[in-house]
């Protein structure tokens, strides 16, 4: 994901340049191409013998993740990728929490890695910003369908937040980012 973030840096400052243009193309494609081969290895090691005991919060932005090609479309101007992409994710979205939270209810998350739970609002917003840059005609409703599914989300972790934070620190406060910075620049959008 942070490849596609890359070349939108690399356009806006070399976009004026033919060869770098070509370059920053190429490595647009080659982030969507590993993060499809990811996303197979990973769907090939984890869903073959599938164990509700496996999943994480984290599995959202796997499966989701690649509506970040939605996101970064002006780059490559493949806008009906982007566009495939942020449909992709909306539908991941709809499969991928019922299961997460399923998992959560069942088998609670050990302390270290509760606070991963916060990637849970991620994947709305993430598909909201896509949707808007990737859909020059965006329509009203999904956008207030898409932005009233990433508040949810958002205030769900906002409320869990003092249980969240109230441990040692661990990786999984990364979680805290990723899901607080794509809910931001949704909005900025």
């Amino acid at each position: 994901m942070s490849g596609f973030l890359a070349t939108t840096y690399l356009n806006t400052f070399f976009n004026k340049i033919f060869f770098m243009n070509n370059l920053i193309v190429a490595i647009w494609f080659i982030c969507f191409t590993a993060i499809i081969i990811h996303m197979v290895i990973f769907s090939i090691k984890y869903l073959k013998d599938f164990s509700i005991e496996n999943v994480f919060p984290s599995w959202t932005v796997l499966y989701i993740g690649i509506a970040i090609a939605g996101l970064t479309v002006k780059t490559s101007g493949q806008y009906w990728i982007g566009q495939t992409t942020v449909i992709y994710g909306f539908l991941a979205t709809c499969l991928v929490l019922p299961v997460v939270f399923k998992r959560v209810r069942i088998h609670p998350l050990q302390s270290l890695v509760k606070p991963n739970t916060a990637t849970i609002c991620a994947p709305f917003s993430l598909v909201s910003a896509a949707y808007i840059v990737a859909f020059p005609k965006t329509n009203l409703l999904v956008l207030i369908i898409l932005l009233i599914l990433s508040q949810f989300f958002y205030f769900y972790i906002i409320i869990q937040l003092p249980k969240l934070i109230n441990r040692p620190f661990s990786p999984a406060f990364s979680g805290f980012y990723i899901s607080i910075g794509y809910f931001s620049y949704c909005f900025k959008k």
